[in-house]
């Protein structure tokens, strides 16, 4: 999980659609202009799990559920509550569901647009997400299941195939010029790596250390 950087003036469609329509479970076909606009501000990443996504592969999440004991259909169109989610993992058993599949209609105490929230977040070596804080902690390992085994895998994978990259380039030899420029690749805004999250973390705990 990593920040939403890019959200920042609501777009000019959304106050349209509460007006004309009042609230989301109206607008019918304008659900994929939505959903493009999502993706596109989120660098085609799922906003929980980090995974590419694209419009087949993704749904729109309300981190307010709509419906439900915590809903609030008031909030349905709120573009700041509106996220672009992937939902590879529709259909499958309960314990291997992530992110929205998993979520339903639970609160979630961790947030994509709180930079202290996700600055909490922690990997082990293997790619395995936690927080200190028990709440986000619980969001991550239950409500998100965020530490499902395929998903820390590709955490690892993607560090890997970049340290590969890396050691290509300069065979072990690392300067701290070197990793702060490969890292700010990947802090640009517009950069769309998968699992970007762990890449970072990594990068900059190797900076710590030098």
């Amino acid at each position: 999980m990593i920040k939403i950087i890019k959200k920042g003036s609501e777009p000019s469609i959304f106050p349209k659609l509460r007006s004309e329509y009042g609230n989301y479970d109206n607008i019918g076909d304008q659900k994929s202009l939505l959903k493009e606009i999502l993706i596109s501000e989120q660098n085609y990443r799922c906003v929980y799990c980090m995974r590419k996504i694209n419009m087949n592969t993704s749904s729109i999440e309300h981190y307010v559920p709509r419906h439900g004991d915590n809903g609030d259909i008031s909030k349905s169109l709120d573009y700041r509550n509106l996220f672009a989610v992937c939902k590879i993992t529709e259909g499958r058993p309960y314990k291997k569901q992530t992110c929205d599949v998993r979520k339903g209609d639970s609160l979630l105490h961790i947030s994509p647009l709180n930079e202290t929230h996700i600055n909490s977040i922690e990997y082990k070596r293997n790619g395995e997400m936690y927080s200190n804080n028990h709440d986000f902690n619980d969001d991550i390992n239950n409500t998100l299941n965020l530490n499902e085994m395929t998903l820390v895998q590709s955490r690892f994978e993607a560090y890997r195939s970049l340290l590969d990259i890396m050691n290509t380039k300069k065979k072990n030899n690392w300067s701290k010029k070197f990793i702060e420029q490969t890292l700010n690749k990947f802090l640009d805004k517009d950069n769309r790596q998968p699992y970007i999250g762990f890449i970072i973390y990594n990068l900059k705990k190797r900076l710590s250390k030098m």
